[in-house]
């Protein structure tokens, strides 16, 4: 999102958010506030015409014609498609269309009609046995066609990344940061969020059919950021990032201060040096020696194990551009415009050398989305295009961290049609 106008913040604010508490989702009402709904994922669900392999074009061709050959004169057809292969969905629903349109092509109406035709699709050591039963019951004849396996469909489809959202944690005031995790000891699953507020951090565990909180932690802490951001980080017994302050070791022997050089940790050991009352990062920094590289930003998209020889960067910088640098050249090596001013890396899928999740331009009173973008690198050059079609919110987004996965990313936004505040964790599917 485009950070203009946030609650008096310099002109261009960017990602993460702000204060207080709690949750609402999934089934009845809890501690306080709404608890989490069983999240529902938000999945584009288009999937483009697929080039079939000329071995199972053939083997469609065949099957179709015996089909015809047993039904004629009959011009309406009913077509089922069953599969017990290895085939994948969208592998079954590319053979499907593609037999609708060789038996139209010959004359027969699918849909509804006297004759049936049922395909199963199977296979045995040879290759794949798609089986055509026609006609009813006793009256049914079986055909058969053996088709040779191929590896995959045709490799000029390049699969289309699809974003999925999971909403986790809703609540009625804003928060900085969320953390899920889910500890099974045994057959039960035992489901923990905890909930990043300005002053508070709190655990709610989720067990059988109900959420109860099992920790409230408070932090001392009094930034006179008027825009805040902030970060969780469990492990090592907690820590929060709040503008230049930090609280170490949240659960036991707390510490709450300015943190060391004002540094706020990312992904492969890279810090960013926050900058004093303002709501940017002044760079960033490989260490914790104080000395930090390139220009003010936003947010960074940090392109782990992408390349053995160098790591990938990528910022959203104040001036609304997005740069690319890499510690082998001190200046960017591309720009990219018309990105908003919260970005995250996840870990490349469906054919990309790298890919980054990037916000609209609009303010935070206005619709959102989030659009994969596929970082390419060519020889002294790197293009970034978008791909599949773009997630979208139904109110501003406020901050995006990538997940320790790397395959995800946390989201928070709010809803403007409810006014609650969403906390989601958005992911990469790739489909053909």
């Amino acid at each position: 999102m485009r950070h203009t106008s946030r609650l008096g913040a310099s002109r261009r604010y960017v990602f993460l958010p702000v204060v207080v508490l709690i949750f609402s989702s999934m089934l009845g009402q809890a501690v306080r506030g709404q608890a989490p709904s069983a999240s529902s994922p938000q999945l584009d669900q288009r999937v483009t015409s697929l080039a079939l392999p000329g071995a199972w074009n053939d083997g469609v061709k065949t099957l179709t014609e015996k089909i015809a050959a047993v039904v004629k004169p009959s011009r309406a057809i009913s077509l089922e498609i069953k599969n017990i292969s290895s085939l994948d969905s969208s592998e079954v629903e590319a053979v499907r269309v593609a037999l609708e349109k060789e038996l139209t092509a010959r004359g027969l109406r699918v849909g509804s009609g006297d004759a049936g035709v049922e395909v199963t699709l199977s296979e045995n050591v040879e290759g794949y046995l798609w089986v055509a039963k026609i006609g009813k019951n006793d009256t049914s004849r079986i055909e058969l066609v053996l088709v040779t396996k191929a590896n995959d469909l045709s490799p000029s489809i390049k699969p289309i990344p699809l974003l999925q959202r999971k909403i986790v944690w809703r609540q009625a005031t804003r928060f900085l940061d969320f953390s899920t995790r889910t500890f099974s000891p045994g057959l039960l699953d035992i489901n923990y969020t905890t909930i990043f507020e300005f002053g508070r951090v709190r655990t709610f565990e989720f067990r059988g059919n109900q959420w109860s909180e099992t920790q409230n932690t408070s932090l001392p802490l009094a930034s006179g950021v008027r825009d805040p951001r902030g970060l969780l980080v469990l492990g090592d017994d907690g820590k929060v990032y709040v503008g230049k302050e930090a609280c170490l070791k949240l659960f036991r022997d707390q510490y709450c201060g300015e943190s060391l050089h004002q540094d706020w940790p990312f992904p492969s050991g890279f810090y960013g040096r926050f900058v004093g009352n303002r709501n940017y990062f002044a760079g960033f920094a490989k260490d914790s020696s104080g000395r930090s590289e390139g220009q003010p930003f936003y947010t960074v998209a940090i392109g782990m194990n992408v390349f053995d020889h160098y790591t990938p960067i990528v910022t959203a910088e104040l001036d609304g551009v997005a740069r690319l640098y890499s510690f082998r050249m001190p200046s960017p090596e591309a720009t990219f415009d018309n990105w908003g001013d919260d970005i995250a890396s996840i870990k490349p899928s469906c054919g990309a050398d790298w890919q980054v999740l990037v916000t609209g331009r609009g303010d935070w009173t206005e619709l959102d989305h989030i659009q994969v973008y596929a970082i390419s690198f060519g020889d002294n050059s790197a293009t970034a295009k978008p791909e599949g079609q773009p997630l979208e919110f139904s109110g501003p987004i406020f901050a995006i961290w990538q997940a320790d996965d790397e395959k995800s990313a946390r989201v928070m936004s709010k809803n403007l049609q409810t006014g609650m505040y969403e906390a989601s964790i958005v992911t990469v599917i790739c489909s053909q």
